[in-house]
């Protein structure tokens, strides 16, 4: 938010490396669920931001960091219903 790099939540998750990972991100109503290969690893009510139709006027961004690692992300897909 703000240009800032906001944690929400935090959890582990043992990876293979080579090994391809369907990750979910769901906000919905105050509540933000992760989800790993359908399975949920993280569900958080801290505010994870402005959301609804065009929050504040203007557009947002979306990102995906890791943290001591490297990642190879493929097909992000980001929309509000």
């Amino acid at each position: 938010m703000n240009n800032q790099v906001q944690q929400i939540g935090q959890a582990s998750l043992t990876v293979t490396p080579g090994q391809w990972y369907t990750v979910r991100i769901e906000v919905v109503a105050g509540l933000t669920r992760v989800f790993v290969n359908d399975v949920l690893k993280l569900a958080t009510t801290v505010d994870a931001g402005p959301y609804g139709p065009n929050p504040g006027g203007g557009e947002g961004q979306i990102g995906l960091v890791t943290c001591s690692a490297t990642a190879e992300y493929d097909d992000l897909l980001a929309y509000q219903p």
